[in-house]
């Protein structure tokens, strides 16, 4: 008969096989439903002192890397810049070059009150008028009152892999691209939208995509994917360098190219799918250089 010790210890093992494997099972749960059905192939990981990570495209920052704004030297660190003055902001110091059109629907965004989200601070569309690409994402996350005084597109670490990847990516800067969201109130943390409040949004943004006229929109994130383009299929069957149409209303509007990747909310907690979101990202450069609508 076997030491009690070491009875036990095989027992603590098992228990912590077990707890594992349902970890594991339960993580590829989550990705199935997300719609991830295939993964990267990357090199294996070798163990050790001088372990390296798995490879992953350095320009949307490498996992446990120090995210950087852009404009900011190599060493420094800090929150994204966000709309410079006279670059792509939409304030009051820019509002001569914003069409009457569109101040008058971020006026209304700013006022309305159609859904119980309307408590929440809004955030309209930030960019510059004529831009002939548009990114499309979910909600920004907002910091507290007071910490943040440029206004943010996704979130703090989300914008700064966001415009690591329009600059480093598709070499496009803040005043060549306009960027909005489903909704324009965020829910509180962990709390899903109601339909109520992703179908009045979703009449915003179609009024703010049919008066910008873009080239392109990128759709980011499932939200973004599935209220754009009124589907439930998930992003990992949307994207891929697939060019989608958006139809509003009738003639030079009615076909807008929507091509969809992952949020970079989405893109931080997996960043092995960096990958694929550069792929995406490159499908879309080219579409740009073809005109966008081609």
């Amino acid at each position: 008969m076997k030491p009690f010790a070491e009875t036990a210890e095989n027992q603590l093992r098992t228990a912590e096989l077990r707890a594992l494997a349902r970890a594991l099972r339960a993580r590829l749960l989550l990705h199935r439903d997300c719609g991830i059905v295939e993964y990267p192939v990357v090199a294996p990981l070798r163990l050790g002192p001088k372990a390296q990570t798995c490879p992953d495209p350095g320009m949307m920052g490498a996992p446990g890397a120090t995210l950087r704004s852009p404009g900011l030297p190599a060493g420094k660190t800090g929150p994204p810049k966000g709309p410079q003055p006279g670059a792509w902001a939409c304030g009051p110091e820019q509002q001569a070059v914003v069409p009457e059109q569109l101040r008058g629907l971020q006026a209304e965004v700013l006022a309305c009150r159609r859904c119980p989200l309307a408590a929440a601070r809004r955030v309209p569309g930030q960019g510059r008028v004529g831009a002939a690409f548009m990114v499309v994402g979910d909600f920004a996350v907002l910091p507290p009152q007071g910490q943040q005084e440029q206004p943010l597109c996704f979130g703090l670490e989300e914008d700064v892999m966001l415009w690591n990847m329009m600059g480093n990516v598709l070499h496009l800067g803040p005043e060549s691209v306009y960027v909005s969201n489903v909704l324009k109130c965020p829910p509180a943390p962990g709390q899903a939208p109601a339909d109520l409040c992703l179908q009045q949004c979703r009449a915003h943004l179609l009024a703010e995509i049919a008066l910008l006229r873009p080239a392109l929109i990128c759709a980011m994130g499932e939200l973004a994917a599935r209220t754009l383009l009124a589907t439930k299929e998930p992003v990992a069957r949307l994207r891929g360098g697939r060019a989608h149409a958006l139809k509003i209303g009738d003639g030079a509007m009615s076909a807008l190219p929507v091509m969809v990747t992952y949020h970079p909310r989405f893109l931080l907690q997996q960043p092995l799918l960096k990958r694929a979101a550069l792929e995406d990202l490159q499908a879309m450069q080219a579409r740009l250089q073809r005109g966008g609508r081609r």
